[in-house]
């Protein structure tokens, strides 16, 4: 038979294994809290015309959570017209971001070549 884990037996996981299980554990809560409590998910493609930057300040929720937390006038973000603070960025050009760091988000836009691809959800009001 196929042993099935709770939280109550990772107690038995390997001291150096517990930091990466935390962090997947975080991942999997959040896009599972995200997936109930969001009341759309919608994509945006922001084109960048001169500036590696795409006009949005990130921040991480104590759920770990990806949020946008500031629009930049009169950038590609704000003339998009569909994204609002609060929104929770789920994926960057196709790669979950969940459980991640502000600054894994930003080596994302930072190094991709021409759009960026965003996959938010908005909370419900």
């Amino acid at each position: 038979p196929t042993r099935g884990y709770k939280l109550g037996h990772f107690s038995e996981v390997p001291d150096n294994l517990r930091p990466t299980l935390a962090k997947l554990t975080k991942c999997i809560a959040s896009i599972s809290h995200s997936k109930r409590n969001s009341a759309r998910t919608f994509q945006c493609n922001l084109q960048r015309k001169n500036s590696k930057s795409i006009g949005l300040k990130l921040k991480r929720s104590a759920r770990g959570s990806i949020r946008v937390s500031e629009i930049v006038l009169n950038s590609p973000a704000h003339s998009c017209g569909v994204i609002s603070c609060e929104d929770e960025v789920l994926e960057i050009n196709n790669t979950p971001v969940a459980g991640n760091t502000v600054a894994f988000c930003k080596r994302i836009i930072m190094s991709s070549e021409g759009d960026v691809n965003l996959l938010l959800s908005r909370p419900k009001s």
